[in-house]
């Protein structure tokens, strides 16, 4: 069940695109519709009863979608005799065959050019790669991205997958589509809430309560009261972190000092996390100049830097180049320097060396010409 309910937080995300599944689970698979051939032979799934069988949609330039590839391949060995895999390209068979990866499946491609089977199970969603599971007995058991795939298949195969929660899930999604294409927020908002009640420990329907109320609802304030009242109760809960996190940052400059709080907040609770600490703060950095508060990142990169947990190489040198940068914003380039020669000692010869000794190289040469004005002022 918390699987399942893991995959509410992708439901309520992507409502707004339509990333829902049009084929319903626990009833029967209609037959394939397949377009051509790229590699293998085509099927029915009436010739595959008593196997699993996994249909994996993807897309050319889709940087997720070419990761996904080793994965799929995989199980696909692990899995042979008892699942079989169809890697469905959702585009014509040149564009497709213009994409290196296509060839490493291990497993039969086809062309769905015309959208016939994306339209049946995924009803366009935007977002890929995704699979569909139907089981042995031909029924529809799962829709949802492939990142979950592997523990969905292990389930299935051990006979604990959770058929009934599984479709009383989907018809959660379906009633949740319904109230949001039609903008009847007050029944989105009642349907959420009663699901909640049935399963208060899912922390994934707070976040998704509390993004609706802060975005169509446009009350940022009763969202972040939501997840107030669920970080009482779960104050390790990163997810809800970083919700909180994303709304605040909509709101404008009066809620600055909540930002730098609830950035504070997760320096403090996940002091032991350095890597996740460091790559907040570091995506945080990357958005335009004057998006984000420096002393809310400032919280983040120095608790990362200064973590006492174990770092390989890599994560040290990363705390320390992100502190740097953050102190280079604030115009400490003289602490942006020690701390940017932290992080090359830290790198040694790993492929981030190079870029860090070019950053540190920058911050001497900011140095240097701050110096050099000054004295150009002073004559």
């Amino acid at each position: 069940m918390n699987r399942l309910s893991r995959d509410l937080a992708l439901a309520v995300l992507f409502l707004a695109c339509g990333g829902l599944a049009a084929a319903a689970i626990g009833e029967t698979a209609p037959e394939l519709e397949l377009g051509p051939m790229l590699k293998g032979e085509k099927f029915r799934l009436a010739d595959k009863r008593g196997q699993v069988v996994v249909l994996h949609f993807w897309k050319t330039r889709c940087p997720p979608c070419a990761e996904a590839v080793p994965q799929i391949s995989e199980l696909a060995d692990r899995y042979r005799g008892k699942v079989t895999f169809l890697a469905v390209g959702t585009e014509f068979p040149d564009r497709l065959r213009q994409e290196p990866h296509w060839k490493e499946f291990r497993c039969p491609v086809v062309s769905d050019a015309l959208l016939r089977l994306s339209e049946e199970y995924l009803v366009r969603q935007k977002h890929f790669p995704a699979d569909a599971v139907i089981g042995a007995d031909g029924k529809v058991l799962w829709i949802g991205p492939t990142v979950r795939l592997a523990g969905v298949l292990d389930e299935v195969l051990a006979g604990k997958y959770d058929l009934k929660a599984a479709v009383e899930l989907d018809r959660f999604n379906g009633d949740m589509a319904d109230a949001m294409a039609k903008k009847d927020l007050p029944r989105a908002l009642k349907t959420l809430r009663d699901r909640r009640k049935a399963f208060p420990d899912d922390l994934e329907l707070a976040v998704g309560e509390a993004n609706i109320l802060a975005g169509p609802g446009r009350k940022p304030d009763e969202a972040l009261a939501v997840l107030d009242r669920a970080l009482a109760d779960h104050p390790k809960a990163f997810n809800l972190h970083y919700a909180k996190l994303q709304i605040l940052r909509t709101m404008d400059a009066s809620a600055r000092e909540r930002r730098i709080a609830a950035c504070e907040a997760i320096a403090r609770e996940f002091q032991n996390r350095p890597a996740l600490l460091t790559q907040l703060a570091a995506g945080m950095m990357k958005q335009p100049v004057g998006s984000f508060d420096l002393l809310g990142v400032w919280h983040l990169a120095h608790a990362a830097c200064r973590a006492t947990v174990p770092m390989d190489a890599v994560e040290r040198g990363n705390a320390a180049a992100t502190l740097a940068r953050c102190y280079y914003y604030m115009g400490m380039a003289d602490r942006a320097m020690l701390l940017q020669a932290e992080a090359v000692k830290a790198f040694g010869k790993n492929r981030e060396a190079a870029r860090a000794a070019k950053d540190l190289a920058f911050y001497r040469d900011a140095l240097a010409a701050a110096d050099a004005v000054r004295k150009l002022e002073r004559k």
